[in-house]
């Protein structure tokens, strides 16, 4: 139910005239809430995707003053919230890791956004530019113009906001329209594992804009969300999946697919040390004394799951000059990223280094 349902049907039934709600994106912004004809036929632009026509009804200009004015009065409600959530997005950037933990349960939710696509449960995917692609000029036309059409072509018709002037977008996915979305990605289309669909859904984002709207851009998915309550919950949640997203050439992130990275975020300066001095125990070798590329070695192991032709693969290296590598970190360290337990060790330090470096 959109902000314009009860109004509408009311004005449609004392006038006995028929109304016709439709997807149809704007052709510009000035043009929502503007009446226009086309084919002989009135029509309202709502929003940036939705507008009422009225065939066969031929108001006088007194009548469309009247009902412009009817409907729009009644989006206030609805314009506030849009402003909220640009405010709460924007005061979001600015918090560090812990503290976006905290929003998670803060008592400060967003009031519902009325669309005709919009329905519960459902996620937010949070899309954040890096970079042009191409020219800036031809880069900029292509974002305002393409986007759009970008989201519904993968998302399907749906709701999405541009958020401030980072141009960011943030977009809404009913669960129901989850399988539809991923029916591009094979190779999760049998896949049980919501996190991993979400996960595709979000890589067929980024391609699809880097191809259409020339962005490199990092699209982050939100926790579920099973009413309006839980909105502004879900906006922080895709905040901070983008922001303990690892390693940094990765572009996607799903919330609740790095609880580790979040556990080292929130970790006190006591328990880093302690953590340090553990591991200093068995190697006897300080960190800043390991080979120069071990957090490489121990990403690309760990993002292979600890396949070592996978992961030469991802490193561009040859399967031997990495088992030389690998061999040589563990005579140095006392680790062997080859083994589970070991791994979780190096993957938890080089979490905590790759933190350190940027907090420098």
């Amino acid at each position: 139910m959109g902000w314009w349902t009860e109004p509408l049907r009311r004005w449609t039934e004392a006038l006995a005239i028929e109304s016709v709600v439709e997807y149809a994106p704007a052709t510009s912004r000035s043009a929502i809430g503007q009446w226009a004809n086309e084919n002989l036929e009135w029509h309202i632009q709502l929003d940036e995707a939705t507008r009422v026509r009225f065939p066969g009804w031929h108001p006088t200009d007194a009548m469309r003053d009247a009902l412009l004015w009817t409907l729009f009065n009644n989006r206030g409600a609805q314009a506030g919230s849009a402003d909220a959530l640009e405010l709460d997005y924007r005061a979001l950037l600015d918090k560090d890791v812990g503290e976006l933990v905290l929003e998670m349960s803060a008592a400060a939710p967003i009031q519902a956004v009325s669309c005709e696509f919009w329905s519960y449960p459902g996620y937010l995917f949070l899309v954040r530019r890096k970079g042009a692609l191409v020219d800036t000029d031809e880069a900029e036309s292509a974002w305002a113009q393409m986007i759009p059409d970008v989201l519904r072509a993968v998302l399907g018709e749906g709701w999405h906001r541009v958020l401030g002037e980072r141009q960011d977008v943030i977009a809404y996915l009913p669960a129901s329209k989850v399988d539809e979305a991923v029916l591009d990605a094979a190779e999760f289309a049998d896949a049980e594992c919501m996190t991993k669909r979400l996960e595709s859904v979000a890589k067929l984002l980024v391609s699809a804009i880097a191809e259409d709207a020339y962005h490199d851009v990092m699209v982050s998915v939100s926790r579920r969300i099973e009413q309006p309550r839980q909105l502004y919950a879900g906006l922080v949640s895709a905040v901070l999946a983008a922001r303990l997203q690892w390693p940094d050439n990765v572009r996607t992130a799903v919330y609740g697919d790095a609880l580790l990275p979040m556990f080292s975020a929130l970790a006190t300066q006591d328990a880093v040390e302690a953590f340090w001095q553990g591991l200093g125990e068995r190697c006897q070798v300080p960190v800043d004394a390991w080979p120069e590329d071990w957090l490489e070695i121990v990403r690309g192991v760990i993002s292979a799951n600890l396949n070592i032709s996978e992961a030469a693969r991802i490193l561009y290296v040859h399967r031997n000059t990495l088992i030389h590598k690998i061999d040589r970190l563990e005579q140095v360290t006392g680790y062997d990223v080859r083994n589970v337990t070991d791994a979780m060790i190096l993957y938890f330090a080089a979490l905590l280094k790759t933190q350190q470096i940027a907090l420098n």
